[in-house]
């Protein structure tokens, strides 16, 4: 029997830096319309915040679990939690999870699902065909750390879910100061710092490696699009090799390596010049 079990809307225990985009968060008024369509539930409302408090398995089959207290799903912000739930409270989290389109996943980080027979069952290890749920259905595939395998649908992710985001990641994106002229906001990998690059560089991460190079050739993109009517700014798109992206590998580690403190977006910009053939005038970023 397991300490504690969670569910979550994201597929793994990650940090949204590692991650590279915010992380979801369930939706008050979506779990209580769930909870109040199935009789077997109750829910017992926070005095401090209503939108969350407890779960409550009223239609337990094992009446001792019941009566004994034994049948509670603790709701917060980030999600679901149980204590040493036992094997049917958690046929039910499981049950919850599935309607909740979310990930319910234990202390020694296993996933359950329901097996060929129709019984609770559970991976031991992350996947490799990871994959997170939108609120409205788009299944986006995911790295075991979280990021994005297409990084290109980031845009998309961050329309679909705003709402699913925690309050502190939405005030951000909602402030209404303009940015002084000149400066550009940055998020994901990009803004980093290259020690991190130069981290998993030299552990040989080659799966996040490629990940900050899908990033600097998202950059590239951005850059000819601000700068579509300047064709002598336009930057030319790598070649779509190992001996190209090998090379643009290596000229970022070198950059990070001596400046681990900026930004990774430097080490981009100064690729992205020797791509260009000549000093790129970039933008202040922060």
């Amino acid at each position: 029997m397991s300490f504690t079990v969670n569910i979550t809307r994201e597929a793994g225990c990650w940090d949204d830096e590692v991650a590279g985009r915010p992380l979801l968060q369930f939706q008050p008024h979506i779990v209580h319309a769930v909870i109040d369509a199935d009789p077997t539930l109750a829910f017992e409302p926070d005095k401090k915040d209503p939108r969350y408090g407890v779960v409550i398995y009223v239609g337990n089959p094992v009446r001792e679990e019941y009566e004994n207290g034994e049948s509670a799903i603790w709701f917060e912000p980030w999600g679901f939690t149980a204590q040493r739930p036992s094997d049917t409270l958690m046929e039910k989290m499981l049950e919850l999870s599935i309607k909740l389109n979310a990930y319910m996943i234990d202390d020694h980080d296993q996933t359950y699902f329901l097996n060929k027979e129709g019984k609770l069952d559970a991976y031991f290890e992350l996947r490799d065909d990871l994959f997170i749920i939108g609120d409205k259905g788009t299944h986006y595939e995911v790295h075991n750390s979280g990021e994005l395998k297409n990084l290109n649908l980031i845009p998309d992710y961050m329309s679909e879910n705003f709402t699913s985001f925690s309050e502190a990641v939405r005030k951000k994106f909602l402030k209404t100061e303009p940015l002084p002229a000149g400066q550009v906001r940055l998020y994901g990998p990009v803004s980093s710092p290259c020690s991190e690059f130069v981290k998993f560089y030299e552990k040989n991460n080659r799966q996040l490696v490629v990940v900050y190079y899908e990033a600097f050739l998202g950059l590239i993109s951005g850059w000819n699009f601000a700068n579509q009517d300047n064709p002598e700014k336009l930057i030319p798109i790598p070649e779509e090799n190992d001996s190209t992206t090998n090379e643009d590998i290596v000229f970022l580690y070198g950059y990070c390596r001596s400046f681990p403190r900026n930004k990774f977006v430097l080490a981009c910009c100064a690729l992205m010049s020797m791509r260009a053939g000549k000093t790129l005038k970039t933008p202040k970023f922060i």
